[in-house]
């Protein structure tokens, strides 16, 4: 289950103090998630009517929304941070090559070549759907069915057998990861823009946080209470169970109307027109590619170094769990003020010294076989990673947002197909990646990272020349401009 500049115009939103768009006229928004299309008045005399369904299907709590046309803060973050925790608290992830292997009876070539590489391949599809969906039915349905796809695959983990039973609990998974890249574009939706990063980097916290005490609390029912490795999924069903109903309270978007594809290719046409953010962006899905199969194949890998070494007991999810500490600490940083502002004004320096920091750890996990050095390896790539992967996702939505102002409905941004775009890119070419490393020529696992290690270096030396050329080209420009000026 192998899991993934704009112009300095707009810089004024890092102190707090930005532009906000013209508020929106909240009476007259028309109803879109429910499918309905009533006037304003109709709606009006439609609320002391709403079902309890109704009520729970659009997040209409007693809790009302602020002059900006948004729910408290506070009540956004605790709904979706505690969707995020559940969905992520599967202490059993970091053992589960060991349970496929000892409960279910299944071989190390069969996990890693006709098992694991599925949730990849099923990922580009259902990335497709779920983007459509969220954009033109609704996000929340599209969360609800992506947290039902994570229920029915700790089910099929529990009472599936065979190899296809396996391979459909691959796909499940990746129907619900879909839907989890698309909630970092529902997200754009339920605050203002001075929040896109604080909620973003909460939520990428809320993530790894749950990871990492999930893979304690998995270690400490394996080595401590001797319990089953059947108990530890057992344990992840019932967080995924908690998940799947906190998602019918998620406040639902509320829009005039779904937006047309003109709209929506307006959309893309201004995000990656920004010669900065795509750059970045560019490094993004070439290190998205490689986390997916670095991340989703270290359970694997530990588990060959511990036979390889001759013991017994593992520590994975302990392992685990202290790089999801760091990465959560480093997803938080992001939003701190000071260094969001260094970062913002520094793109391609902060993105490319991290990319550097993550070769540097790849070094250590991949050229040194022993279980010490991959793990500290491991831990110091979640560090670097997952400071770019915070960035990079509140930028996305900034970018959106700041050509938004001539848009009457702060909720008008097309966030889920930017999002499904950029993540369905990055699932492509780790889906060719997969292909070629374990379905076409099965390389043995150590390779496999050698290569992702040279894969890494390949697209940071790009990434390096495209922003230097950039940079030159950038000051070329600024100066022909005022020469014109001046004359």
């Amino acid at each position: 289950m192998k899991s993934r500049h704009t112009s300095s115009s707009a810089s004024s939103s890092l102190n707090g103090t930005s532009g906000s768009l013209e508020e929106p006229i909240i009476e007259q928004r028309l109803d879109v998630e429910d499918g309905t299309n009533f006037p304003p008045k109709c709606l009006e005399d439609k609320e002391t009517e709403k079902t309890i369904w109704a009520r729970l299907w659009h997040g209409d709590w007693e809790v009302k929304t602020g002059p900006d046309g948004y729910k408290p803060f506070w009540y956004e973050a605790a709904l979706c941070c505690s969707f995020t925790t559940f969905l992520a608290f599967i202490p059993s992830e970091p053992h589960l090559t060991t349970y496929l292997r000892e409960v279910k009876g299944f071989t190390d070539d069969q996990i890693n070549s006709q098992i694991y590489p599925w949730s990849t391949y099923a990922c580009i599809p259902f990335l497709l759907v779920g983007g459509c969906l969220s954009e033109f039915v609704g996000y929340k349905l599209a969360l609800i069915l992506g947290a039902m796809g994570r229920l029915a695959t700790r089910f099929l983990l529990l009472f599936g057998n065979s190899l296809l039973d396996m391979q459909i609990m691959q796909c499940t998974y990746a129907f619900g990861t879909a839907a989890e890249e698309i909630f970092y574009g529902y997200l754009f939706h339920v605050v203002p823009k001075e929040n896109y990063q604080k909620l973003t980097s909460m939520n990428l916290a809320s993530h790894v946080f749950s990871h990492m005490i999930s893979g304690i609390v998995g270690d400490v029912m394996i080595n401590a209470c001797h319990m089953s490795q059947t108990s530890l999924m057992w344990v992840s069903a019932a967080s995924v169970i908690v998940a799947a109903i906190i998602a019918l309270f998620l406040t639902g978007v509320k829009r005039d109307k779904a937006p047309r594809p003109k709209e929506v290719w307006k959309a893309m046409k201004w995000a990656y027109e920004d010669k900065v953010y795509v750059l970045i962006l560019f490094w993004w899905i070439f290190g998205n590619c490689a986390y997916g199969l670095i991340d989703g194949y270290e359970a694997s890998l530990y588990d060959m170094m511990m036979v390889e070494e001759g013991t017994e007991e593992n520590y994975n999810g302990t392992v685990y769990a202290i790089a999801q500490l760091i990465a959560t600490i480093s997803a938080l940083s992001v939003a701190v003020p000071r260094i969001l502002k260094v970062a913002y004004h520094h793109q391609h320096v902060t993105v490319g010294s991290l990319g550097l920091w993550c070769i540097l750890a790849l070094t250590l996990m991949v050229w040194y076989p022993r279980i010490l050095p991959m793990c500290i390896g491991f831990i110091l790539y979640y560090l670097g990673y997952h400071f770019i992967n915070a960035f990079v996702s509140a930028e996305t939505g900034r970018v959106v947002n700041k050509h938004m102002k001539e848009e009457g409905n702060v909720n008008s941004g097309c966030y889920a197909i930017i999002v499904m775009f950029n993540n369905l890119t990055a699932y492509i070419l780790s889906t060719i990646l997969s292909l070629i490393m374990f379905t076409w020529f099965q390389i043995d696992l150590r390779t496999v990272y050698k290569i992702l290690w040279i894969f890494q270096l390949s697209f940071q030396a790009v990434f390096m020349i495209l922003a230097t050329v950039l940079y030159f080209w950038s000051k070329r420009h600024a100066t022909a401009c005022d020469v014109e000026i001046a004359k």
